[in-house]
């Protein structure tokens, strides 16, 4: 597997960033992702750190969950987050 991150510009001062397979065809179901970051610099500082910690997984032979995959993050609108720090203020969501 290839684990690449993505980083989006979504509005005034609203960046996205989430962390994939850089093979899926379809990035509709990451790994990981985190919303509503304030600048560009802080959604790709946010996902570098968690793309260290998920190369660390792989490298032991863990399983990586995508985000939709885990059915405590799931919703009806499969949009719920759970905010797990202070990365980014907003969504924030990761498989196990």
């Amino acid at each position: 597997m290839n684990l690449r991150v993505r980083v989006v510009h979504c509005g005034d001062r609203h960046w996205y960033a989430d962390i994939d397979d850089a093979d899926d065809p379809q990035p509709d179901d990451p790994f990981w992702y985190v919303d509503n970051c304030r600048s560009q610099t802080q959604a790709l500082q946010t996902a570098c750190a968690e793309l260290r910690l998920l190369s660390g997984r792989m490298v032991r032979g863990d399983h990586l969950d995508r985000v939709l995959e885990v059915p405590e993050y799931r919703s009806d609108d499969s949009r719920a987050g759970v905010w797990l720090g202070d990365a980014c203020p907003g969504q924030y969501l990761h498989g196990r």
